[in-house]
């Protein structure tokens, strides 16, 4: 797929397609990918990252096996679409998650999400979708 240099949008949803979301090399350019409802595995930082995803608005990646934690956003990401619900991904929502200014959907449902919803989630101010359901999250309300 990387030698398909034109590519903005790839979508691989409701297939059985069976891989390691590390071995994924999207073409530089490519805005959004769907491989929602499919047997992927692996972790999210390997896609989600400065180095990859530069050009990356939109990641539907639901329903699948993917697995490890929640990676740390660096501000050169432009990712507006994480949808990353039903998954076995594990561990906190890391507070770098305010790094992600252009989100405006973000649904981390039906996973094993646990800790301290972090306060920069409030701080996204174009996020109008925020679905955290089915986790073991907690809340902690600022002081003052």
């Amino acid at each position: 797929m990387a030698n398909l240099t034109s590519l903005q949008r790839v979508k691989l949803s409701k297939n059985q397609l069976r891989f390691d979301l590390s071995k994924l090399k999207l073409p530089e350019g490519v805005s959004s990918v769907d491989l929602s409802s499919n047997l992927v595995t692996g972790s999210l930082s390997s896609l989600l990252n400065s180095k990859t995803s530069r050009f990356l608005e939109e990641a539907h990646l639901s329903n699948n096996q993917i697995s490890g934690r929640i990676p740390d956003f660096s501000e050169s990401l432009n990712v507006k679409v994480l949808n990353i619900g039903n998954n076995k991904i594990g561990g906190q929502i890391p507070s770098s998650i305010s790094n992600l200014f252009e989100l405006v959907r973000l649904d981390i449902s039906r996973n094993h999400i646990t800790g301290v919803i972090p306060q920069g989630l409030g701080q996204l101010e174009q996020l109008n979708w925020l679905d955290l359901s089915i986790n073991q999250c907690t809340y902690r309300k600022n002081p003052g």
